[in-house]
């Protein structure tokens, strides 16, 4: 699995599953993203497209990737949880 390297990351948990890399990819480019915070890989997920879940937190976004064999969640620490998304929404697939 990719490991995340980056100046937006925390400094724990690193490990991506791999439908999560364009994901950070993507966030990682966008100066309103302060902070990426991968959390724990569990099994599961569908046989289809990438899915996102996209949740508001008062903090934070929580960004669940759901891929092929795994679903990842990812904190999004930004100023603008609405800019955000919508760059998540024309980019990929969210529920």
């Amino acid at each position: 699995m990719p490991v995340y390297r980056g100046p937006k990351k925390a400094k724990r948990h690193s490990t991506l599953i791999h439908e999560a890399v364009d994901v950070v990819n993507l966030l990682q480019r966008l100066e309103e993203v302060k902070r990426i915070l991968p959390g724990l890989i569990r099994p599961g997920g569908s046989k289809s497209t990438v899915v996102l879940k996209v949740v508001d937190e008062p903090a934070c976004l929580k960004v669940t990737v759901v891929g092929g064999s795994a679903v990842q969640e990812l904190r999004i620490y930004t100023a603008s949880h609405a800019m955000v998304r919508a760059e998540l929404e024309k980019a990929f697939v969210v529920r």
